[in-house]
């Protein structure tokens, strides 16, 4: 992940939408991780993406 993150703008977008999650309203954090969720595949993100909804 890091060498797509260094080298990829869209990866660099993403993370921190993701990293901008606890700003949101509680209540539309889990609305916001779904979204999110549907803009990427899980070959890359995986793992990551559930121990951040944990």
């Amino acid at each position: 992940m890091r060498t797509a993150y260094n080298q990829r703008d869209s990866v660099f977008k993403f993370c921190r939408q993701v990293l901008a999650l606890p700003f949101l309203l509680a209540e539309d954090i889990p609305t916001g991780l779904e979204k999110l969720k549907g803009k990427v595949g899980t070959a890359m993100f995986g793992e990551w993406l559930p121990y951040i909804s944990d």
